[in-house]
């Protein structure tokens, strides 16, 4: 089983390995890993770097040959092998599985790559390198893991913080753990006795947190109410038109209905993920929503967006912004309290 990012760096100041693979759907884990791997490296006299990018038509030839040839300037070497978001192929497969097999003392092999599938976490090259090495995968840092780890960075910048400024720091950042990262560097140079409150906090972080028209969308489709409040919320603030808003819930909302009658009607899926224009990552969340919505949800939420544009135009004495918490509601399936979303300040008492 892969290390957590923890974990990894552990093991490799215990035991360098002669091969590692880093890789998973946080970037910054990801890079630190890797430095990680580096700092290990050099302390143990792998001086000499040789950096590969799997790219285009790329010849896995470069691997054995790195690593056989001799090296000039040091007697100990390290290669670096970015696949990025390439697989390896049968070639890199095999290329991978004879350098696991075939450890040299004077070279190491560092491998990093971004998202893997689950069919190339349990790939024969995958398991060869986990069983000759080390690999570690960072999966996205959420809900209680991402407290910890942002108390662990308050922790490692020498600030001693109460749950209450883990928790608000957490929640400004909402799991974007660059912007995390920033910050703590920044309140460790503005706060050099460590004690670091609540107030001293909000007076010296910005608000990194994501709060566009798309981020709402991101949040409706995984059904997270209260963030798309906050969302919605800032997006009144920061003086977006409710009709602007409106159009990227609407352009979503089409595309998840199209893939949720093709689900229902067993019609061809990838005709309907193309006809919405959802590629990548999106896919997931959007069939997801469709799933737990189906068409007839859907439609009822279309009939609130209506609402919410002739309320936009003046045609109804409706407020659109309430209607939009109205339309918030209805796509996370869940009741909207004025506890909720008291900065919106809307009479509403209760939306389902």
């Amino acid at each position: 089983m892969p290390l957590n990012p923890e974990q990894f760096a552990a093991q490799i100041k215990r035991k360098l390995p002669h091969i590692a693979l880093v890789a998973g759907d946080e970037p910054l884990l990801v890079q630190e890993a890797a430095d990680a791997f580096r700092t290990a490296a050099r302390a143990q006299g792998f001086e000499e770097r040789e950096v590969l990018y799997v790219e285009s038509g790329f010849d896995w030839g470069q691997l054995s040959a790195a690593s056989a040839s001799l090296s000039l300037f040091a007697s100990r070497r390290r290669i670096e092998l970015h696949m990025g978001d390439k697989g390896p192929g049968r070639e890199g497969s095999e290329a991978l599985v004879a350098f696991a097999n075939n450890p040299q003392d004077d070279v190491v092999l560092l491998v990093t790559a971004n998202t893997l599938d689950k069919s190339a976490r349990n790939s024969k090259w995958f398991k060869t390198i986990e069983s000759a090495g080390n690999t570690m995968y960072a999966w996205p840092v959420k809900g209680v893991d991402y407290e910890r780890w942002v108390a662990g960075r308050l922790q490692a910048a020498g600030l001693r913080a109460g749950r209450e400024v883990v928790q608000w720091l957490a929640a400004l950042t909402e799991g974007n753990l660059l912007a995390c990262k920033q910050e703590v560097a920044k309140l460790a140079l503005l706060c050099p006795d460590g004690e670091l409150s609540l107030d001293a906090a909000e007076q010296a972080v910005s608000d990194h947190a994501r709060f566009d028209a798309f981020d709402l969308v991101d949040k409706l489709l995984l059904a997270q109410p209260a963030a798309a409040l906050r969302s919605l919320w800032r997006l009144r603030e920061e003086g977006e038109e409710p009709l602007g808003v409106l159009a990227s819930l609407v352009w979503s909302l089409r595309g998840v209905e199209r893939i949720a009658v093709a689900l229902e009607t067993r019609g061809n899926l990838e005709a309907a993920f193309r006809d919405a224009r959802v590629w990548g990552p999106k896919r997931k969340a959007f069939e997801s929503a469709a799933r737990r919505l189906g068409s007839a949800r859907i439609h009822q939420a279309l009939g609130i967006a209506s609402s919410v544009d002739r309320a936009s135009k003046g045609m109804s004495s409706d407020s659109p912004w309430e209607e939009l918490v109205k339309l918030c509601a209805c796509l996370t399936q869940l009741p909207i309290s004025p506890q909720v979303a008291p900065a919106l300040n809307l009479k509403v008492s209760s939306v389902t």
